[in-house]
């Protein structure tokens, strides 16, 4: 069926594309969890999220990627590091 078919009553139907995030819930131990173990697969640790809320979930990193590929990137560029900072 053509996309244009699906109207349904002056609604577009759109395509919703699930994700699974990964919560970092703490194990039932107690023991903290870290949301990018990507093996710790229990059902409590685990949601089905749309795209835009599943990036909305990994916002921090995200940008904390984005600003060190930016940075990594400038220098192999040439730039010179004037304060070194700790690495993670």
């Amino acid at each position: 069926m053509e996309a244009e078919a699906l109207a349904l009553d002056g609604f577009n139907l759109i395509r919703i594309v699930l994700t699974v995030a990964h919560l970092g819930v703490d194990k039932p131990d107690g023991m903290p969890c870290d949301k990018h173990d990507k093996m710790d697969v229990r059902d409590e640790n685990l949601a089905a999220l749309c795209q835009k809320c599943h990036l909305n979930f990994d916002r921090d990193d995200h940008i904390r990627h984005a600003a060190e590929t930016r940075r990594r990137k400038m220098i192999e560029r040439g730039q010179m590091v004037l304060i070194h900072e700790p690495e993670n």
